[in-house]
């Protein structure tokens, strides 16, 4: 899991990315130094509620040039936060990328238990 956050975070322009349960609990992080899980917790289970409310799978938010990119992964919620000029198309790949490497790192845990 940690290995597709930090590529996501490899991506230039992503300053952080992490991975949270629906209660916006941390499952893992990479990057967004100064962001500690009291900070990200109520991030991640407020873009989990959004997406689930509205059926959606990705929700986008841009501040102030940078942007806040949430994906439902089954049921956790992946948010990555990038800065002003983050080419908005690599982060989309780096996303779609990591969402496949977590969605397959469950399967493979599931079928162990």
């Amino acid at each position: 899991m940690l290995a597709a956050l930090e590529q996501v975070c490899g991506t230039p322009g992503v300053l952080g990315a992490w991975l949270a349960q629906a209660s916006g609990s941390l499952v893992r992080s990479a990057g967004a130094p100064g962001y500690g899980p009291r900070e990200l917790a109520p991030v991640a289970a407020a873009t989990h509620r959004i997406l689930s409310g509205a059926g959606a799978g990705i929700l986008e938010l841009e501040f102030e040039g940078g942007r806040l990119r949430a994906e439902l992964v089954e049921d956790w919620v992946l948010v990555v936060l990038t800065g002003p000029g983050a080419d908005r198309a690599w982060v989309r790949l780096s996303c779609e990328v990591a969402r496949a490497r977590l969605r397959e790192a469950r399967g493979t845990r599931s079928r162990r238990a």
